[in-house]
């Protein structure tokens, strides 16, 4: 079995998407995150995912994947105080 994760674009419209996989597959409900309360990460636009190179890249969601913890993400570009 085959895990993807689909990371959307931050500040561009989906107007349709589409996934395709072969014949004879199935697509099943992904592993559940760990039993415990999501990490809140407040900031600014670095924080907000704004100055990552594609989707899925800012810095939570690699210590998601690495830790498999949900999370909250209070990335605000240029107002965090």
């Amino acid at each position: 079995m085959l895990s993807v994760t689909v990371n959307l674009p931050l500040y561009n419209e989906i107007t349709s998407l589409r996934i395709g996989v072969k014949q004879g597959s199935r697509v099943e409900e992904g592993r559940p995150v760990a039993d415990m309360a999501p990490i809140v990460y407040y900031g600014s636009s670095i924080t907000q995912g704004g100055c990552a190179s594609r989707p899925g890249t800012c810095y939570q969601n690699r210590i998601f994947h690495r830790n498999n913890v949900d999370y909250i993400n209070l990335g605000f570009a240029g107002n965090a105080l």
